[in-house]
Order: C-alpha cells, then sequence, then structure tokens
C-alpha cells in the first residue's frame, strides 16, 4: 500500500467534537502506516498535544489557521490563504501529500480551501456542522463552490448536513459524499454482552451515589449554547413536580461549564441535577441511566446519541437537523418539536411511566437502527476517500 502523508488543516477556535474526531482519523491513519501532520491553533495544539491517541501525528502550532469571528471575512480568507501557502511552499513535494480540512463549521476554512483550489491539489473537505442555509458573502460562496468543482472532494455526516451545504452553496447535492459518524465499539456490542454489562447496574449506580429507585435522566454533550442545557433544566423541574424520583445527569465539559453550574445552584437544583465533567467513565452512565434526552437545538450527527442507542436507551430528542436520520419517531415515541416545552415534559413523564419492558422494547428497536453506524466503518471510508483524492492527484500528473 502507498504510504501517504496527509495534512490536517483545522481552523477552529476551539476543541469540540470535530476535533474530538480528529483523534480518531489521526490514530487510523497511523495504525496504517501514513504520516500525519496537523496544522492547528493554540487550544487545539494543547488538547491534541495531551493525548496519547494523537501521538503519531506531528502537530504545527499556527494561530493563522484559526477563523476569527471578530473580523471578515475577507481578513479571514487572506490570512489562512498566506498561512497555507507558505507551508505548502516549504514541502519539498506535494505529490504525496494528501490535505484534510476539517470545517467544525461550513465556512470556516474558506481561505484554505482557496489554496488548494489555486493549486489545485487534490484534497478532501469534512464538513461536521451546516444545520441551516448559512448566510454567506457572494464571494465566500463562490471560492467553496470553485473548490467543490476542482479538487476537493467534499464530504459531511449527515443527509440533512449535505441538504444545508447545498443549499447555502447553491450546489449540487450529488457533489457531496455524506460518511456519518459512528461509535467505538458499542454499537457492535452484542446483546448478551450489553445484558451483562447492564447487570453491574446496581453497583454503578451505589458507588455514583444514585438509589435504585431513582429514575436517571442522562445528556452527554458539550456545555454550549447550542446543547441546550437551559431550555433541558426547565423541561427537568417541570417533570420532577409529578415524578419526584427523577434525577438529570448532565456529562460533558465546555466553555458554558462554570455558567451552567451558577444557574443551577442559584436555582436551587442540586439535590435534581447532577453536572459530570468530561470522563473516560462516560459508558457507566448510559449504564445506569433510564433515559437518554437530547435537547439540542442543532447538530451535525452526533455520537452520543448514537452511543445512547447503541446501548438501547429510550431517547427523547428535538426533531432537528440529521436527528431522524437514526431516531424513527414511531418506533422511538421520543421525538419532539424544539420549542414545544409542554411537549417534552409530556413526552418525559410518559415515558418514564412505561412499564420497564416497554421501555426496553423502545430502547431495543432504536438499539438495531444504530448498529449501522461504527467508528471502524466511518474511518475506513473516510480513508478510501482520502487515498482516492492521493490516485486522482497522480492521474492527473
Amino acid at each position: 500500500m502507498n504510504r501517504l502523508h496527509v495534512l490536517i488543516l483545522c481552523p477552529a477556535e476551539r476543541f469540540g467534537g470535530a476535533e474530538v474526531y480528529l483523534v480518531g482519523l489521526i490514530e487510523a491513519l497511523g495504525a496504517a502506516g501514513h504520516r500525519v501532520t496537523a496544522v492547528v491553533g493554540t487550544e487545539v495544539h494543547h488538547r491534541l498535544a495531551a493525548l496519547p491517541r494523537a501521538a503519531s501525528a506531528t502537530l504545527v502550532e499556527d494561530n493563522d489557521i484559526v477563523w476569527d469571528w471578530s473580523v471578515g471575512p475577507v481578513e479571514n480568507i487572506q490570512r489562512q490563504q498566506a498561512m497555507l501557502a507558505g507551508l505548502l511552499d516549504r514541502l519539498p513535494s506535494t505529490v504525496d501529500v494528501v490535505p484534510f480540512v476539517n470545517l467544525n463549521w461550513l465556512s470556516v476554512g474558506t481561505g484554505l480551501l482557496a489554496e488548494l483550489t489555486a493549486r489545485r491539489l487534490p484534497s478532501v473537505a469534512l464538513v461536521h456542522l451546516c444545520p441551516h442555509p448559512i448566510d454567506m458573502t457572494d464571494a465566500e460562496r463562490m471560492i467553496l463552490r470553485a473548490s467543490m468543482r476542482g479538487p476537493v472532494r467534499w464530504v459531511c455526516v449527515s443527509r440533512d448536513n449535505r441538504f444545508f451545504i447545498a443549499d447555502s452553496l447553491r450546489a449540487p447535492e450529488g457533489d457531496i459524499r455524506v460518511v456519518h459518524n459512528g461509535p467505538a465499539n458499542t454499537a457492535t456490542l452484542d446483546d448478551a454482552a450489553l445484558a451483562e454489562r447492564r447487570g453491574q447496574r446496581p453497583a454503578l449506580r451505589a458507588r455514583y451515589g444514585f438509589r435504585e429507585q431513582d429514575r436517571i435522566v442522562l445528556t452527554v454533550g458539550r456545555h454550549d449554547t447550542q446543547k441546550g442545557f437551559e431550555e433541558a433544566i426547565a423541561v427537568l423541574r417541570d417533570v420532577a413536580r409529578v415524578e419526584p424520583d427523577i434525577h438529570y445527569v448532565w456529562v460533558g465539559g465546555g466553555r458554558c461549564s462554570a455558567l451552567h453550574e451558577a444557574l443551577v445552584r442559584h436555582n436551587r437544583l442540586q439535590s435534581l441535577v447532577t453536572l459530570v465533567e468530561e470522563t473516560d467513565q462516560v459508558d457507566d452512565y448510559f449504564l445506569l441511566a433510564d433515559l437518554f434526552y437530547f435537547p439540542t437545538k442543532y447538530e451535525g450527527f452526533s455520537l452520543a446519541l448514537v452511543e445512547a442507542a447503541s446501548f438501547g436507551l429510550p431517547i427523547i430528542a428535538n426533531d432537528v437537523s440529521s436527528v431522524g436520520e437514526l431516531l424513527d419517531g414511531e418506533l422511538s415515541r421520543g421525538l419532539c418539536r424544539t420549542a414545544w416545552h409542554w411537549q417534552h415534559v409530556e413526552c418525559m413523564v410518559e415515558m418514564l411511566r412505561l412499564p420497564p419492558e416497554q421501555r426496553a422494547a423502545i430502547g431495543t428497536a432504536t438499539r438495531a437502527r444504530a448498529k449501522s453506524f461504527s467508528r471502524d466503518h466511518m474511518y475506513s471510508r473516510m480513508m478510501d476517500i482520502i487515498t482516492k483524492s492521493r490516485d486522482s492527484h497522480e492521474q492527473a500528473d
């Protein structure tokens, strides 16, 4: 197999789900014998450098790659383009190089894609999030559309996002590939193994300070305005009025962590809400929970949602972009309209009051759908796309 030099270009300001994806991609590329260089900003560099799974990559810290939302697109595009031009000029050869542009938002790598298009350098762009048609200047739209028609293979993580990307750029949907996200191993965990792990539930509840009679509702996600924490707290507070044994657990870190902790204290909700920072033991929480709640306002394709389904948890979720690609409204009985507070309350109360065997049947149906998504398949498809980009470079030469 030909060894590649994959040049990962990450314009994200902060470390989020799109950057977590990179950790697994770096690991998969390294295991396949490929060389990886990742160009990132300071915060992402700090996080990647601390992760053993990313150790096979050469990390380059350069804040000129980061999209700065405080300035206009022209300044960002020029700065990114100049940074990448200098980097590529310093390489002895680009024959074996495949740039991989990791976009946590559709428009944040426009300068990078402009330079790759100008050089006609076969590349891959992965868009993690485009939850609705994004407003942009005609110049930005022309640059991105030119890259799509030119040397860049475009990929996104859900069919909904593909539609919104195409709508934003006024480009054909067929020019964008879809590779859904998938979890590491829970989707392929067989039923017997999952049943054995569920047997740990009483011990896990005792370890984390919960009673067996507690009705535990779980959310896994970043503390960010996108994820719907404040709306979730309002829903759970109303549910608790009729279900006094309910307890809400939110697992995840993020830039709004301190704000949300203060919100819980200010409203005296400590007995109802437990906030857990990022942890390697997140599987424990999937095992001890009764229900998974996903109040996000928009999404790419959530790994946490697939993981919850893989553990056979009943799910209540906002019916927003890409969620319906995993959840079937009739089977799951948990798809809710975003702004309908009382629908969330009623759905959660109804789900918690179902007989355990009925709740388990709903979780089993959702788990069956989750088996279509796996991390191995996700990275295998992505590496195939990267390799084919390199092959097209050789054919062009």
